[in-house]
């Protein structure tokens, strides 16, 4: 990314190293996140399924 600590101005290809970092990484990791989430399968019967499981009290806990 040519950042270098010693200088006190950075070369424009370190900064864009780091918008990239704090922007585009950030937001396409979020896409991903949105796409597994529309696909997963917790509709109908099977979300029935998994709150029925989530009422039972575990054995042992308050």
């Amino acid at each position: 990314s040519g950042y270098d600590a010693q200088l006190l101005i950075q070369p424009a290809s370190a900064l864009l190293g780091l918008r990239l970092l704090m922007s585009a990484i950030p937001i396409a990791a979020l896409a991903l996140a949105f796409v597994f989430i529309f696909y997963y399968p917790l509709s109908g019967e099977r979300l029935k399924a998994v709150e029925a499981e989530m009422s039972v009290p575990i054995k042992g806990m308050p």
